[in-house]
Parts: structure tokens; sequence; C-alpha cells
């Protein structure tokens, strides 16, 4: 399934960077993602995006960071009850 993007995406912080930040398990590639979610003018239309696609109980779901937010993949989900600040992982990795 291909999920089209808003027109908000194209002044999203995050196309000046490696995609796979955003998709990434690796606490570093998160902390980058973070930072640059943190500074980008369209984070609510994002976070809006995702949360709109997380709800309409999709066959697919978001995973990654969108708008500052991780979204679990449907396996780490398994264990969690769904979308948390990427901030508080990115905390957590770090300690």
């Amino acid at each position: 399934m291909t999920v089209a993007l808003g027109q908000w995406a194209e002044r999203a912080a995050c196309i000046r960077y490696p995609a796979d930040w955003w998709h990434s398990d690796d606490a570093r590639d998160r902390e980058r993602a973070a930072s640059v979610c943190a500074e980008c003018p369209v984070q609510r239309e994002c976070l809006s995006f995702a949360q709109d696609w997380y709800d309409s109980l999709a066959q697919t779901r978001p995973y990654g960071i969108w708008g500052g937010v991780l979204y679990p993949s449907m396996w780490e989900a398994r264990s969690r009850v769904g979308p948390i600040p990427i901030a508080a992982v990115v905390h957590r990795e770090a300690s």
C-alpha cells in the first residue's frame, strides 16, 4: 500500500536527511531524527497525518518517527500500548 503525503511534506525538514533515520532501530539515528523533528515547521501536520493513519485501522500502519512520535513496528506494538513521544525513547536509550 502506498500512502500519499499531503503538500505539507514538501516543507518537512526531514526531506534533506536520510529517510532511514526515521525508520531505524539504532539509537543514534533516532536521536538525529528527533532533533530534526523538534525544529520542523510541519511537525503538527506530520503528526496529525500519522495519527489519522494509525486511527484508520488500515491494513498498514505508520512505522518509525512521525511528527516527533515513534510509531512502533507491528512486532514492537505487541508489547506496548501504541505510539510514544520520541523524546522519551531517546532519553531511555541514552540511559
